[in-house]
């Protein structure tokens, strides 16, 4: 319908044109040209509709992180791991964030980076992602004056090329991050721009308020 009504716009367009200048045509010409415009309107409506198609094919194969902030833990960095670990630079804090990431497509995907920025009371702290592969566990007081041990593996173990992320499938894990201008003290409420970048390179771009809770926490090696 939108060719046709393309082509019948043009065909008029002609015919004044036409009619106006006082040119001499024939009713053969006006039916080639009209045939022409109507073709053209055509093309263009199919070219449309076919853009559109393939920006939507695009989209279902690429995947689509959405990631839940679920708590996030400050607390200062243990200065003598710092000297036998690859943190070989002293930073102001340490900030862990146990995230639930889902994957809302088809397409399982790997998480290649994450990157991270906090602001809170007027202040700025970029993170530095824990590279090196650490379980550990928050202790948390559930139950009043019952303190327990709350363990879940990092991001680096929990998603991987062999246990990628996949569509309907959410999984829990925790981001370790050296903080650098984040002093380490309860925050009530912080600003949390987190950034994770899926295995085909694209960014996805998540915000929470939150507060920082100060977190003992305790590390155990990778087995």
């Amino acid at each position: 319908m939108t060719a046709m009504g393309s082509g019948i716009i043009y065909l008029c367009t002609a015919i004044y044109v036409v009619l106006k200048n006082g040119s001499p045509v024939t009713v053969g010409i006006l039916c080639i040209v009209s045939a022409a415009l109507f073709s053209l309107g055509a093309y263009i409506s199919w070219s449309k509709k076919h853009d559109a198609l393939m920006v939507e094919k695009s989209k279902n194969v690429k995947p689509e992180i959405s990631c839940k902030v679920r708590v996030a833990y400050i607390d200062e960095l243990e200065k003598g791991n710092v000297l036998n670990s690859p943190a070989s630079r002293l930073t102001d804090s340490v900030v862990v964030l146990e995230v639930q990431l889902e994957n809302k497509r088809l397409v399982p995907t790997t998480i290649q980076g994450v990157r991270l920025r906090i602001d809170v009371d007027g202040c700025s702290g970029i993170g530095r992602l824990v590279s090196f592969p650490w379980k550990y566990h928050v202790l948390k007081e559930i139950v009043p004056r019952e303190v327990i041990p709350t363990f879940e593996a990092p991001i680096q173990e929990a998603i991987t090329d062999n246990s990628p992320l996949e569509y309907g499938k959410h999984k829990t894990c925790w981001i370790r991050f050296f903080m650098d201008g984040l002093h380490a003290e309860p925050y009530s409420s912080s600003r949390i721009h987190l950034e994770i970048q899926d295995g085909i390179g694209d960014w996805h771009v998540f915000d929470a308020l939150v507060p920082l809770k100060l977190g003992e926490m305790k590390r155990s090696q990778l087995s």
